[in-house]
């Protein structure tokens, strides 16, 4: 284990990491090179992080939803960023060092994670205490979801009824209504970043019917309404929005005069298992809409079916209606 002299050479590290990011940009151009899953069905791209990093490689899409100009058009769109300004990419590699070989070990082995870290290295990795973010009740929801645009209402649905992470929700593309009722959940978005899902793992969300139906009358509405298009499209229409760009711009100053600004995507997720809970919907559905897992026994041997989640979905959606007249998707 680490001892506090090298922990602090990990902080002296991040220091001149940051510096070099705001004083230095780095020219280094990349385009990197895409290729397919073994099965064939996935496109994959490939590329270097940062300088003397291993090689990266990102989930672009489905081969037989994409072609290959389509995957090489994706991951040119992720280089674009990358080489925009190289240098951001360089302050993570100390954090992740420091999670894996110190934050780990200390915090979970033998509980000496302030004692033994020091405190100037605990402000710069502090983690944020999950245990106070705020759930939103039923009526709160109401009252918010009622101010706001059928765009951000269907984004909020996605994440207080159906289980989605924000990045997923935004990562959305058309073609992802595979079904009536259902979504497959298969990437994310995340800060202007497409990837696999946080557990690198494919997904089929149930999704009650009437908010799947406000799906496809948005999707109807939007100017790429093939398949690859995005659910949620940027003025661009080649990249999804950014949710905290929404959040900041578009929810939120409609939230502060009811003083319910500090809902946001984190609290809605958070929420969806409380609500869901509460209504009495299995445990392992709600495990399986976020995406989550009820250990090795249950994710092995009990499946749930998107039929069951779409009813619970349902269920949920039911008893917000019911408050008051019932709320519509128009505004």
């Amino acid at each position: 284990m680490l001892q506090l002299p090298q922990i602090q050479e990990f902080v002296a590290e991040a220091r001149k990491r940051h510096a070099l990011m705001i004083t230095t940009r780095v020219r280094r151009y990349q385009r990197g090179s895409i290729c397919k899953s073994q099965n064939g069905e996935i496109w994959y791209g490939k590329y270097y992080p940062t300088p003397g990093a291993p090689q990266k490689r990102v989930q672009l899409g489905r081969s037989s939803e994409m072609s290959e100009k389509q995957a090489r058009t994706a991951l040119d769109d992720r280089m674009a960023l990358l080489n925009r300004n190289p240098a951001h990419a360089l302050g993570a590699e100390p954090v992740r060092r420091f999670v894996e070989q110190v934050y780990i070990p200390q915090k979970y082995e033998n509980g000496d994670w302030r004692k033994a870290s020091g405190q100037e290295a605990e402000y710069l990795f502090r983690r944020s205490d999950r245990s106070r973010l705020h759930r939103v009740t039923l009526a709160e929801y109401l009252r918010a979801w009622t101010v706001l645009d059928e765009r951000e209402r269907l984004a909020f649905d996605l994440v207080t009824f159906c289980g989605l992470r924000e990045s997923e929700a935004y990562g959305l593309k058309n073609g992802d209504l595979f079904q009536q009722g259902a979504i497959r959940v298969e990437r994310s978005w995340y800060r202007g970043d497409i990837n696999p899902t946080k557990t690198d793992e494919i997904r089929e969300v149930g999704v009650g019917s009437e908010i799947f139906e406000r799906l496809r009358g948005w999707i109807a509405t939007l100017p790429e309404g093939s398949k690859q298009g995005w659910v949620f499209p940027s003025e661009r229409i080649v990249t999804p929005l950014l949710p905290d760009n929404v959040l900041r711009r578009c929810i939120q100053p409609r939230l502060e005069p009811l003083g319910l600004d500090w809902i946001n995507f984190a609290v809605l997720r958070r929420s969806h298992s409380t609500l869901h809970q509460e209504k009495g919907t299995d445990p392992k559905i709600i495990a399986d809409q976020q995406g989550h897992g009820l250990g090795v026994h249950m994710a092995t041997y009990i499946g749930s079916s998107v039929a069951r989640k779409r009813e619970a979905v349902t269920a949920l959606w039911s008893d917000f209606k019911a408050l008051g007249s019932g709320p519509t998707a128009a505004n």
